[in-house]
């Protein structure tokens, strides 16, 4: 059974390093026109991967998967709740950034919650 359990948590660390580079790649290529950042997204999909890296090592079955699902979902949220504006020197800005990044730290903080809550269940 302790078999069954490690293998569906590598199943699930890699299904959630798929999603995340097909995300990655969806948004930084086909999707680039709507968002105009070319360093954001790497960097966001590097921190993502680095999340999952963790949460394999620590054998966690939630965090992965809503990491990487986290990465596509807070930029489709983001380009709903995005608005564009002037800084004083009279530059164009955009939140968009802003929020897809407090999507993403918002779902691994409540997702790492989730996990060690199920961990503490299960132990007892």
């Amino acid at each position: 059974m302790k078999n069954i359990t490690e293998k569906n948590k590598r199943i699930t660390s890699l299904s959630a390093l798929g999603i995340l580079v097909i995300s990655f790649l969806l948004i930084r290529y086909p999707l680039f026109k709507l968002h105009g950042m070319i360093q954001w997204p790497l960097i966001l999909a590097i921190i993502c991967l680095a999340v999952i890296i963790v949460s394999f090592a620590a054998k966690a079955a939630i965090t992965p998967i809503s990491t990487s699902v986290s990465y596509i979902a807070g930029f489709f949220i983001a380009y709903i709740f995005q608005s564009d504006g002037t800084d004083p020197g009279g530059a164009r800005t955009n939140n968009l950034w802003i929020i897809w990044t407090m999507a993403i730290i918002a779902t691994i903080i409540v997702s790492s919650i989730l996990e060690s809550v199920r961990s503490r269940k299960t132990v007892r």
